[in-house]
């Protein structure tokens, strides 16, 4: 086993649009071009036969299909779509799935989200070229507003839609990063474990010549470095508007029935 490309389900009924992913799995695994090989990381015995059933190959990171990071009690359903169980980031699950990949024997991961789409095909040094970079590699993005004003560099993350891990004690590092600043995205974490790295930022051009840019991923809105080759983007899923109006409803119903029992 060598590289592999990595997606992940998590995620139950007190998450916004989780009725949706039944139809954004089955609808991901069916794009073409589709990058192989290709491997789910379900969590939840549920995610897992749902992405079966869509025809992934799947790997079981947990039992739980929404993972407790911070051992509180209160799961925080209410908060924000339900985007941050027990007071964290969800999004922090990328970590765990990666992670599970390559302790599951694969040597590399390519992460992509559900919405990252192949643009064309692979070229043949595709592995070889992300092997010689760091051990994470990311597309650095800027956010043009005050979102991240109070972290370290304010506005510039490594972007997540699609980003490369050959070290699963990164992710555990990652995670650790997650769970002192909770309320940030998993953006944030992975731009502060390369700042650590690099005992702070030291600019844009020092990001790319030490190889913790991600070279494959579209210069869309916001990416400020242009890819070695575009091969991966952002592309909704057919029907992705439609659904996120009705999984906003389907999910205020669901804790407004909850906080009236």
């Amino acid at each position: 086993m060598s590289g592999c490309f990595v997606r992940a389900l998590w995620g139950d009924e007190l998450i916004d649009r989780w009725a949706d992913r039944p139809y954004e799995v089955a609808e991901c695994r069916k794009r073409q071009p589709q990058p192989e090989p290709s491997v789910l990381v379900a969590f939840g015995r549920r995610n897992a036969d749902m992405a079966r059933e869509a025809g992934w190959e799947v790997i079981l990171a947990s039992e739980e299909p929404v993972v407790n990071l911070t051992g509180k009690q209160e799961r925080n359903a209410g908060h924000y779509f339900g985007s941050y169980p027990w007071g964290i980031t969800m999004y922090a699950h990328k970590f765990l799935a990666v992670a599970a990949a390559l302790r599951a024997g694969w040597g590399e991961v390519v992460f992509l989200d559900l919405e990252t789409a192949m643009l064309q095909p692979l070229p043949g040094d595709f592995w070889q070229v992300l092997g010689a970079g760091q051990r994470l590699q990311c597309p650095l993005y800027c956010y043009h507003n005050k979102r991240y004003k109070h972290h370290e560099r304010p506005r510039t993350v490594a972007s997540a839609p699609a980003f490369y891990c050959r070290d699963p004690v990164v992710m555990d590092e990652c995670l650790a990063i997650a769970k002192q600043h909770p309320n940030c995205t998993e953006e944030v974490h992975m731009r502060l474990w390369m700042d650590r790295q690099t005992d702070g930022w030291k600019g844009e051009n020092h990001y790319v010549s030490e190889g913790y840019q991600f070279p494959y991923h579209e210069k869309r809105h916001g990416m400020l470095i242009s890819p070695l080759l575009p091969l991966f983007g952002n592309q909704n899923l057919k029907g992705w508007s439609t659904m996120r109006k009705q999984g906003v409803k389907a999910w205020q119903k669901y804790v407004d029935d909850l906080e009236s029992k």
